[in-house]
């Protein structure tokens, strides 16, 4: 079969990139061609089919008026896209579209294409842009659904993209020519949720029942071995923004003094956060920046435990699965999709979300017992053995690449 895997960035940038990458791995390993559809970046995984992707564009440093104007219009509606995708599904004629990010950069400007060429469209879902104009169900008062039934001009009352009122209007006005003006997203044919807090949420938004399925990320687990080690220090492995809730990690961390945290990761909140450990006790909260790959993984392996503390609905955080894969237990917060992967007192411990107390009381439990935090990464491991098969998932995914082409 020949599968269209289309994301907007073509280089590891999060969770939904290495998805992307090792699915399109995973096909071509059975036989399957896989072609790519992304944005141009210096960073990007060389690629044969470069030719056909778009422009790179960086929403966040346009100058002028002019660019801003002209970074809205492709926001709304990529002629660019809409022409490359085109041309590179004459060349190819893939039988299946699936989708992974692909709102802003690329744009749903490419969906007409795809069905216009009979091509089955499968879109996962990596966050809840579909149903939210910022993707995260996050305002300044923490978790939101005020744009629920299609109130979208609510997200530009609570400003929520970055605080400005022009680029949260631009959002509204997305959600409202999308969904409501052209209906491009009708074209999607199957809506694949990680987790079943994802499928329910947007159901619950009006995305019809019958469209969506769940199905869970997979880890080729050979590339994660099992660390039965209680290592002498937490970890963090994240963005480093609002929403992940790293000021509960840190006031928490406050009241932890048995083993420091370990901070992996970028963001805008770095400064902050700095700060915050600059009025602790030296060496409580220490900062490495970007780890990649083997770097990110052997620090992982060592720790006592990942921390999760995520103020937004979390939908099934990669960071999780490969915590579980090496034997690690995970300290998460009570929301979204995590309680599906951290089962409490069995593959890690759960707190109440923005609870810096309980979260401080679930560390310090596992920093005065590393036997606890073996037991429970043995029991992760398991778990993650259990669910995330590659073998399962492919054979998942080729009931729905399936139904396209009967």
């Amino acid at each position: 079969m020949r599968i269209l895997n289309v994301n907007k960035f073509f280089y590891l940038r999060g969770g939904s990139e290495r998805y992307f990458f090792d699915l399109g791995r995973l096909l071509e390993s059975r036989g399957h061609e896989v072609i790519p559809f992304s944005m141009r970046s210096d960073r990007n995984v060389p690629s044969t089919f470069e030719e056909y992707f778009v422009s790179e564009i960086d929403f966040r440093s346009q100058p002028g008026w002019l660019g801003r104007i002209r970074a809205s219009v492709r926001v709304l509606y990529c002629l660019e896209a809409r022409r490359r995708v085109r041309d590179l599904i004459a060349r190819t004629n893939p039988q299946v579209g699936h989708l992974h990010n692909f709102a802003h950069q690329l744009s749903p400007s490419i969906l007409g294409p795809m069905k216009d060429a009979g091509m089955h469209i499968v879109q996962t879902l990596h966050d809840y842009k579909l149903v939210c104009p910022t993707y995260r169900f996050y305002a300044r008062d923490g978790i939101c659904e005020r744009c629920r039934g299609g109130r979208y001009l609510e997200a530009v009352r609570m400003r929520c993209n970055s605080g400005s009122w022009s680029a949260s209007f631009v959002n509204a006005l997305e959600m409202t020519l999308h969904h409501r003006v052209l209906r491009l997203y009708r074209h999607i044919d199957t809506f694949v949720a990680p987790s079943k807090f994802m499928r329910d949420k947007v159901v619950e938004f009006g995305i019809a029942p019958e469209k969506v399925t769940h199905l869970p990320y997979y880890l080729d687990l050979a590339r994660f071995p099992e660390s039965p080690a209680a290592g002498e220090y937490f970890v963090f492995a994240g963005r480093l923004s609002e929403e992940k809730g790293l000021l509960t990690l840190m006031r928490a961390m406050k009241d932890v003094r048995q083993l420091p945290l370990l901070v992996v990761g970028e963001g805008p909140m770095e400064p902050i956060l700095k700060r915050e450990a600059d009025r602790m006790a030296p060496g409580t909260v220490k900062f490495l920046g970007h780890l990649d790959g083997g770097e990110l993984r052997d620090t992982v392996a060592r720790s006592r435990c990942v921390v999760v503390p995520s103020e937004w609905y979390e939908n099934s955080p990669l960071a999780i699965y490969e915590a579980f894969a090496l034997g690690r237990p995970v300290v998460a917060s009570r929301i979204g999709g995590i309680p599906e992967l951290v089962v409490h007192e069995h593959t890690g411990l759960l707190f109440e979300p923005g609870n810096a107390e309980d979260l401080a009381g679930s560390l310090a439990r596992l920093a005065d017992d590393a036997q606890m935090a073996r037991s429970l990464g043995r029991e992760a491991r398991k778990r993650v053995e259990a669910v995330c098969d590659p073998e399962y998932h492919l054979a998942e995914l080729g009931k729905i690449y399936g139904e396209a082409i009967q």
